[in-house]
């Protein structure tokens, strides 16, 4: 095998297991808006506890990678590339970190971030970027929220003015008859009467099937999606 090959391979393997390690704190809908939708690099942006990282070139651009102070620079982290040929790297900061210093390389060229405006140099002229830590937020969403009337409340938050419905065994999965109402902008709630036992369900945003992303418990269905589960006492 020549040597190109084998740097193909090399960025092929690596790319597989930073994509996996990425997305796995990720929850499906943030996944698919952020990771499918972006299509221009911009400033690292929080979301859900984690920072997106991208990258964008009009030259063409093989492989991207970062390395953070806080690790001695010692762990190479290469992005993934999108459908629109932005480069993106997820990172979850270690609890208890202020602020993140790092340096991108790009095809083995190191610099500071060039779509990071927050920069800082150390006393050799090295600029590095900067990206401040807010304090994680509390979850504002617990699915499902059980009332001891024999009422279980849901909800959702996503864009506003989205049709959004919830289906499962306690409606014969019908995705019309209970729509979610949009209490604030982009927040939905609903609260319906459920009977003891198991339930599974899922929610309809636009019409399109998502497990809920703030319920932990799911099982497969007969056709191999994924719906989310609880129970409910008696």
């Amino acid at each position: 095998m020549n040597s190109q090959k084998t740097l193909i391979l090399f960025f092929s393997i690596f790319f597989l297991l930073n994509f996996t390690r990425a997305i796995s704190g990720l929850n499906p809908l943030l996944m698919d808006i952020k990771i499918k939708g972006i299509k221009q690099a911009s400033t690292p942006e929080s979301l859900d506890q984690q920072i997106f990282f991208t990258y964008k070139s009009e030259k063409s651009v093989r492989a991207v990678g970062i390395r953070f102070n806080h690790e001695n620079y010692a762990v190479f982290h290469l992005y993934f590339r999108n459908e629109y040929g932005v480069f993106i790297f997820i990172y979850q900061p270690p609890e208890g970190l202020e602020k993140i210093k790092y340096r991108i390389s790009v095809d083995g060229l190191w610099m500071s971030d060039p779509f990071n405006p927050n920069r800082e140099a150390d006393p050799f002229g090295i600029v590095f970027s900067i990206v401040k830590i807010q304090k994680k937020p509390l979850r504002s969403i617990i699915n499902p929220k059980i009332s001891r009337d024999g009422k279980v409340a849901f909800a959702f938050k996503t864009s506003p003015g989205k049709a959004l419905a919830i289906s499962g065994d306690f409606n014969n999965w019908d995705p019309y008859l209970h729509q979610l109402t949009e209490i604030s902008p982009g927040l939905y709630q609903i609260t319906l009467p459920m009977l003891p036992g198991r339930h599974y369900y899922t929610f309809l945003v636009d019409w399109e099937r998502i497990r809920d992303p703030y319920n932990l418990e799911s099982v497969a269905d007969y056709e191999g999606f994924k719906v989310s589960t609880f129970y409910m006492p008696p």
